[in-house]
């Protein structure tokens, strides 16, 4: 049973999710810290629950105080279920939170979440990938279409070693069965070793992911496209649509675009450096207009795919900033004529698009569905994996001949106010029901 807690003035909210802390800088960690800072300027409490993480309290990045979070571990990258519920219990009890907000449940587990509903604490999700449909996260299979996810164990196996980010695990695994069968194996081998979680785990991922999201006393979506994606999972879940707010920060001091006064056109890739992510397109298009300058940043996640676009990058005016941290990212952004975000995987609400909307610079996004609905202008738009087609649009933003009309994003405040709408909703639920 729940510990009764002291009567206090503000509720205290804890996020879950797979990493937080230093050195952790995507948009599931962007999302939390955005969202308790807005909290906060409201009066309530927020803590964080990481699978990997430092223990010790983190200095927001928007400068409004801290966040303070603890590192339960990882159960390994292959989990659905994570550590057991008796822990999750404890920990919980321990923090007294009055609601159990999950980001992202990857090396965590959905287990954290049955322990909320045990102690009858309410839970509500975040959904800012889909790790709900595809244990890469990507959507994106080893011959580079687009899966629609909830696949069988059998064929995610498959999937994770045909396109495994070592090429000579990728040969193995496409010349036969037998190849990506024994991988597994090696692989499962070593979790096991190491004390973590299988992909036997994924024998019955569907039915347990389905059942978290409709046992949920709310689910957020970031856009509509999630919405879609996901709603087969959940078909009896009520979805609620609430983009992610920018700080303050992001929309003052925006330079004087003419004062810039580059010699060349400068266009920049911020994103992780991974093939999904589809800088080799960029690369591609930025060669096929002269006067062109790329700046890149982001943290490598895949350094083979790195290395192959070394020679790609010969013979182009390139910088490579490596991983920023977000008090940089505006002076970055800033630093460029045009933003692009060339993805090939499905995309949530990818964060650049809305740093460089806010910073005011046109933003060129592919066509996959997540990033094309973030942009209303057609003419900033390409089609996904097309060289040519991404260089004539760098080629009239090169000429000055485009329309790069787009709007504003959401800000912190306008996210934590519906955030918090929806919290009061249940609470005022369960406060009547009692």
């Amino acid at each position: 049973m729940r510990v009764d807690k002291v009567a206090r003035r503000s509720r205290k909210i804890g996020f879950a999710t797979s990493q937080f802390g230093p050195g952790f800088c995507q948009g599931a960690e962007a999302y939390i810290e955005n969202l308790a800072a807005g909290l906060a300027d409201q009066g309530w409490y927020s803590e964080v629950f990481s699978a990997l993480s430092a223990e010790c309290d983190l200095a927001a990045s928007n400068e409004r105080g801290s966040i303070p979070f603890k590192s339960l571990g990882t159960s390994g990258w292959c989990t659905v279920t994570g550590n057991n519920i008796e822990f999750f219990c404890q920990q919980l009890e321990k923090s007294q939170i009055d609601l159990l907000h999950l980001v992202h449940p990857g090396h965590l587990g959905i287990n954290i979440a049955r322990a909320a509903r045990s102690c009858n604490i309410p839970v509500v999700i975040t959904l800012v990938d889909y790790w709900w449909l595809c244990p890469k996260n990507t959507l994106i299979r080893s011959d580079g279409s687009i899966c629609e996810g909830q696949k069988t164990k059998i064929v995610c196996q498959k999937c994770v070693m045909q396109s495994h980010r070592f090429e000579w695990v990728r040969n193995t695994a496409l010349k036969s069965t037998a190849g990506w069968k024994a991988l597994i194996c090696a692989s499962d081998m070593i979790q096991k070793i190491k004390g973590k979680a299988s992909t036997h785990e994924w024998e019955q991922r569907s039915t347990f992911l389905s059942e978290t999201l409709a046992k949920a006393d709310a689910v957020i979506a970031l856009s509509k496209t999630a919405i879609k994606r996901i709603h087969p999972l959940a078909p009896y879940q009520n979805f609620s649509l609430i983009p992610v707010g920018l700080a303050p920060r992001w929309f003052e001091q925006i330079p004087d675009c003419d004062a810039i006064g580059h010699e060349k056109t400068v266009v920049g890739f911020a994103g992780s450096i991974a093939h999904h992510k589809g800088l080799h397109t960029l690369i591609a298009a930025a060669k096929k207009v002269p006067g062109i300058r790329l700046n890149i940043a982001g943290p490598v996640l895949d350094e083979e795919y790195w290395q192959s676009l070394q020679a790609h990058l010969e013979g182009l005016d390139f910088l490579y900033y490596g991983v920023l941290s977000r008090e940089d990212m505006p002076r970055f952004i800033d630093g460029t004529d045009v933003m692009v975000v060339p993805s090939l995987s499905p995309e949530n609400q990818p964060q650049t698009v809305l740093e460089a909307q806010a910073r005011r610079k046109p933003v060129i996004v592919s066509s996959v569905p997540g990033a094309a609905e973030l942009q209303p202008n057609s003419n900033l738009i390409f089609e996904a994996d097309s060289v040519s087609s991404l260089s004539e649009i760098l080629t009239k933003v090169f000429n000055d001949t485009l329309d790069c009309s787009q709007p504003l994003p959401s800000t912190i405040e306008q996210m934590t106010t519906r955030t918090v709408e929806l919290y009061s909703q249940i609470f005022n639920k369960r406060d009547h029901q009692c």
